[in-house]
């Protein structure tokens, strides 16, 4: 037989944990915006903000930390009102723990700034935001990248091939080569083999690629522009290099011969 003393005690009990529920609902901390650039061309002294904003009940302690590439990576660390923000292990000396980046005390050092960008940079940035009872977890990947060193297209004529060559990528790269017909000539261009395809790392963050194709001698009945496209992945590097093989008649790369073009009427104007 239930006594009106103990009814009022499962009440109370019941009252309790539906606060609580509340209180731990309400106090939830969320990542709401990760800013990380997907890609970044190298320039000298060139620094880069990495921003995570987020919401959290105003009565409870938060946590930020930054990850690079794992979570056992801990690059920065703060504790808003508690503690100074510090970068940690080999950032240390990469990011400036003195930025801020709000004027709200309870978020002002959340985002990190790499004071000098380089390719070694390239990788997944997780921001962790931690709550007595809630966390969440976000992580984006960047990609800082150096242009190629030299790039070059050239056709040796004995062998009917097409050379394409690049040296100093930052990051393994890729190459495509395509042609058309000069004359307007709507025929499809016959397929060329690819021959050769070697990527190289000669040490971190330098890349070297050479590509190798045969021509048909079917393809050069007519004359013909073909064209080497050099990219990196996941990036808005993309450059390209032209080469025309005329028909019945030696080839010429046209640029270095509008170059010539050039340089010799230069010559001929300063001789008058």
């Amino acid at each position: 037989m239930w006594k009106e003393s103990d009814f009022r005690k499962l009440v109370a009990v019941f009252t309790i944990l539906i606060a609580e529920c509340i209180y731990l609902a309400s106090s939830e901390v969320k990542i709401t915006d990760l800013k990380v650039p997907k890609y970044l061309q190298k320039e000298e002294d060139k620094s880069v903000i990495l921003d995570c904003d987020y919401e959290f009940s105003k009565d409870e302690d938060v946590e930020i930390k930054w990850y690079y590439n794992d979570d056992k990576n801990l690059i920065y660390q703060w504790i808003p009102q508690r503690s100074k923000p510090q970068a940690v292990g080999a950032f240390r000396g990469v990011i400036d723990p003195t930025y801020k980046v709000s004027n709200d005390a309870n978020k002002e050092y959340r985002a990190i700034l790499l004071k000098q960008i380089t390719p070694a940079l390239s990788g997944n940035y997780t921001c962790k935001i931690s709550g007595i009872f809630h966390e969440d977890v976000e992580t984006k990947k960047m990609i800082i990248y150096e242009p190629a060193e030299s790039f070059s297209i050239l056709y040796i004529e004995q062998s009917k091939t097409i050379v394409c060559e690049a040296h100093g990528l930052s990051h393994e790269p890729k190459m495509v080569l395509s042609a058309v017909y000069l004359t307007g000539s709507n025929d499809t261009l016959p397929s060329f083999e690819e021959d050769e395809y070697i990527i190289e790392n000669s040490q971190d963050y330098e890349y070297n690629i050479t590509a190798i194709y045969k021509v048909s001698d079917t393809a050069l009945s007519d004359s013909v522009k073909f064209e080497c496209i050099l990219s990196l992945p996941d990036t808005d590097y993309e450059v390209r290099k032209s080469y025309i093989v005329y028909s019945g008649a030696s080839s010429y790369n046209f640029v270095p011969v509008l170059l010539a073009l050039s340089t010799l009427g230069s010559l001929f104007l300063s001789a008058n």
